[in-house]
């Protein structure tokens, strides 16, 4: 017999940003830094930390995401935000935001802080 279902514990509300479909959304691109080459699995949405409303062991609001492989997103993980982006040319914030603002999804934040406005 398998153990009950656990209930989920509600989390306050923190004033980021949560939003299912869009990240569904950017999962729906290519992988961020195709042109460099090397892609390989599935495309995951990678929250973008620096300079945004995330910091350590806090994943940022859903508008801060961008498009990566899991090959790409371990990598950004794994050397940090600083060395991807020069080893890949990219401005991960910047994408985020160029993002955001094309997200048929935009209208579900409207009323909250988005990137760019």
């Amino acid at each position: 017999m398998t153990p009950p279902r656990r209930k989920r514990e509600k989390t306050k509300d923190d004033g980021r940003i949560r939003c299912p479909s869009h990240l569904q959304w950017i999962r729906g691109h290519v992988c961020s830094v195709y042109m460099h080459g090397g892609c390989i699995g599935k495309i995951q949405a990678h929250h973008v930390r620096a300079g945004t409303d995330g910091a350590a062991s806090i994943r940022p609001s859903d508008i801060w995401a961008v498009s990566l492989c899991s090959f790409h997103h371990g990598e950004a993980h794994a050397i940090g935000h600083d060395t991807f982006e020069e080893n890949y040319r990219v401005n991960l914030k910047q994408l985020a935001e160029d993002f955001a603002r094309q997200s048929p999804h935009r209208r579900k934040w409207f009323d909250k802080k988005t990137p760019g406005t």
